[in-house]
């Protein structure tokens, strides 16, 4: 491929492609391992290579969820529920962090990825809002299907999981809001999946309404009587999370075919290799060919 300055530069939220690949992906493996996530996660790096024709890519992972910095914020952030899991979830969950710690540590930094970033405290969201403000001239997307993230729409396009992809112009379209006020709608309705109680009985619409200044003043009422809350909730759901030194981009990584293939090697991926894949690979990521980049200073 000829060097393109016009490509795309894609965030990916590791740790939330790695868990939806888990299930479907469960049987690939070794007698001594398991490689389904590792395998999965390839794939999609290589589909979104094609569909973009990139290979600027950029890793966000979770740190340890019993570390996370907003639960000192608020302690019951991302609070497990109760329910016991069955033995196979228990087992899939302990791969599929065993196999991110590999992706992360391991397989992305030998094929020569060097924007590959973990933080203490911090999650994937946090580090992606933080590229995408502090790092200027790249045509940024974001690969995730996490809502949260709609708040960085002045910065991205959103690559869902349903293979669209998602601009500013859809959500004011979606919401008739600006998409730099969703962290306040969260704030104020609260969130389902990070365990943000928002206000009782008060969903996103109404939080939009009261936003737009045209809810019921019944609705205006119960929102603001609960201030001291949602300014608590909103700390939570602004990204990134308030404090977090500013994160700038590494250049000028090159993408080498010979530690592709002791990957596959490694992990018996074959089918990386067979039938002209191979070639595939080396094409849209540019293996061995130098990643065109430019230095923002």
């Amino acid at each position: 491929m000829e060097k393109n300055t016009n490509r795309p530069t894609i965030l990916i939220d590791s740790s939330s492609l790695a868990h939806r690949v888990k299930h479907t992906l469960k049987d690939i493996g070794t007698e001594f391992e398991d490689t389904g996530v590792v395998f999965g996660f390839l794939m999609k790096i290589l589909e979104i290579s094609k569909k973009f024709n990139t290979n600027r890519f950029i890793f966000a992972f979770d740190s340890d969820r019993n570390k996370y910095l907003r639960k000192k914020i608020y302690s019951g952030y991302k609070v497990k529920p109760l329910n016991n899991l069955s033995e196979e979830d228990i087992r899939l969950n302990e791969t599929c962090y065993k196999q991110l710690n590999i992706l992360g540590k391991e397989v992305l930094p030998k094929i020569g990825f060097q924007n590959i970033y973990r933080k203490r405290g911090y999650e994937a969201d946090d580090i992606i809002a933080n590229i995408v403000k502090n790092n200027s001239n790249h045509d940024f997307i974001i690969h995730s299907n996490d809502e949260d993230l709609y708040q960085l729409l002045d910065y991205a396009r959103i690559y869902k999981a349903n293979k669209t992809v998602y601009t500013k112009l859809n959500f004011i379209e979606d919401y008739g809001i600006h998409p730099k006020v969703w962290w306040k709608v969260k704030a104020i309705a609260g969130c389902k999946s990070d365990k943000i109680p928002g206000v009782d009985n008060i969903g996103e619409k109404t939080a939009i309404k009261y936003l737009k200044k045209n809810c019921t003043d019944l609705a205006k009422v119960k929102i603001e009587k609960e201030f001291d809350n949602i300014k608590l909730y909103a700390k939570l759901t602004k990204l990134p999370l308030k404090g977090m030194k500013p994160i700038y981009l590494k250049y000028g990584e090159v993408l080498d075919l010979g530690s592709f293939i002791d990957v596959c090697q490694r992990f018996n991926f074959n089918s990386f290799m067979d039938n002209g894949q191979l070639e595939v690979w080396t094409a849209y990521l540019e293996l061995n060919n130098k990643v065109y980049t430019e230095c923002p200073f």
